[in-house]
């Protein structure tokens, strides 16, 4: 039954029956997978969910109350209940879809996330999870490439359409823009709607860079620094907010200046249309103090992360 599972994921299986175990269960199910999922520690599902505000204390007191104890445990090994059965076989299903081989954390989490009726899901639900945009960050930090737009994923390879880049904003201004930068536009929008903010910052512009592979990606992974680290980061300064969001988010008065210092490096380099490179150098330029705080509190050398990526768009 475990046999197409990473060590990795078997460990999330082991830290789920402990959790079962300790809290007295008959069963191991989908909640204590996900307790499994924030306990394992130095890991990108971690990360991801630590990103959306969910702890494991908070959860297990969660559990503890829609799970109450069964008694004392005479067995030491607790059988899988049918969610947790279901979300083994999810996962082979997600590992298929996403031609991988072996079922890792990230792919038991995916296959949580299909699950339309789980005490897991309650979990999420009750924490205000986005499940939608939760399942995004993780397919995201498995390809390491994507952009997403409602909940169709647009390859790296295919150029997002006129119609789209108009969406964007309502008049155009992104046409100046790569595929890749548009992408980048793309996540930083759904990160104004996980953090609840109506308007595009500076923050969540670096946050839509980070989520593609390229230059600034491995600049920033070179300092051990990735999107979910940056977002943990930023989460902590600002919290979240509580404002609607309309289906066209408008920039900042400092996005729109970011927009402007990026367009500066592309002519520097010769460039007819802005890249994520672009974006990332102009932001540099002109970090805001969130943003400086963030990094600091990472250990990032801004004029070294600069240097970095400069560096590289010359190779």
């Amino acid at each position: 039954m475990f046999d197409k599972l990473t060590d990795e994921a078997i460990n999330i299986f082991m830290l789920a029956q402990e959790e079962a175990l300790t809290m007295r269960h008959s069963t191991v199910g989908s909640e204590h997978i996900l307790l499994a999922l924030l306990a394992e520690q130095d890991t990108i599902v971690r990360s991801i969910l630590l990103g959306c505000g969910l702890s494991p204390e908070v959860v297990r007191a969660q559990v503890e109350n829609i799970s109450p104890q069964s008694g004392k445990n005479e067995i030491q090994a607790l059988p899988l209940n049918q969610s947790a059965t279901r979300i083994l076989e999810l996962s082979w299903d997600v590992v298929e879809s996403l031609g991988a081989k072996v079922v890792c954390p990230e792919h038991l989490l995916l296959a949580l996330l299909q699950s339309s009726k789980s005490s897991a899901i309650e979990l999420l639900n009750n924490s205000g999870v986005n499940r939608q945009l939760l399942r995004r960050e993780v397919i995201s930090a498995i390809e390491g490439t994507a952009g997403f737009v409602g909940d169709d994923a647009i390859e790296s390879s295919i150029a997002p359409t006129e119609s789209q880049l108009v969406r964007l904003s309502g008049d155009g201004e992104f046409l100046d823009f790569d595929d890749d930068a548009v992408k980048a536009i793309m996540f930083a929008h759904d990160e104004c709607r996980r953090m609840g903010i109506s308007v595009l910052g500076v923050e969540q512009i670096l946050l839509g860079v980070l989520a593609l592979r390229g230059i600034t990606f491995d600049c920033f992974a070179a300092m051990r620094v990735n999107r979910s680290d940056l977002r943990i980061a930023l989460d902590r300064i600002l919290g979240s907010g509580a404002e609607l969001i309309g289906e066209q988010i408008p920039n900042s008065a400092e996005a729109n200046f970011i927009f402007e210092l990026a367009a500066v490096h592309a002519n520097n380099f010769s460039s007819e249309k802005v890249s994520p490179e672009h974006l990332a150098l102009g932001i540099l330029d002109d970090p805001t103090r969130v943003i400086l705080d963030a990094l600091y509190s990472l250990g990032v050398n801004i004029n070294q992360l600069q240097e970095d990526i400069l560096v590289m768009m010359t190779e």
